[in-house]
């Protein structure tokens, strides 16, 4: 039977490897997650409002580029950031292309995020040890180029 041929191969094989970096993705976004929660922001959000003071009011598609994400997922990671005061639109009005910025509400943000941050980072180093996080990085460049 092809199903049973298949199946045996997957079990033989341990899980997928998509599903295992998905899963180890999900795992470090719940962590980093969970330590920034106490400034109000999620690590996606905050990587947004990092590379959005990075950057001269970059539009979206721009600041969409830098981060290498989809346009549509980055627009919904700002959505709660505009509502919320964090990130305003300096963009002329009847303008498709938004002009991002941070207000100062959300530069206080980043600030007092900056030290979770940094105990997260250091959490993920003790976890996997200085060397083994050094060779991950190495693994995800080349697999950033698949």
């Amino acid at each position: 039977c092809i199903y049973t041929k298949r199946k045996a191969r997957w079990m033989k094989n341990g899980t997928c490897h998509c599903i295992a970096l998905r899963r180890a993705n999900r795992a470090v976004t719940e962590y980093y997650d969970r330590k920034m929660a106490p400034c109000g922001v999620t690590i996606n959000q905050f990587a947004l409002m990092r590379n959005l003071d990075r950057l001269d009011s970059p539009c979206v598609s721009e600041l969409a580029q830098k981060m290498r994400l989809e346009r549509s997922t980055l627009v919904r990671t700002l959505q709660p950031l505009l509502a919320s005061g964090l990130i305003a639109d300096d963009s002329a009005p009847g303008t498709r292309n938004r002009r991002l910025r941070l207000t100062t509400k959300g530069r206080k943000v980043l600030v007092s995020g900056d030290d979770l941050w940094e105990d997260a980072q250091r959490g993920i180093t003790k976890k996997l040890g200085a060397e083994n996080l050094a060779a991950l990085r190495s693994m995800l460049a080349v697999l950033e180029e698949i």
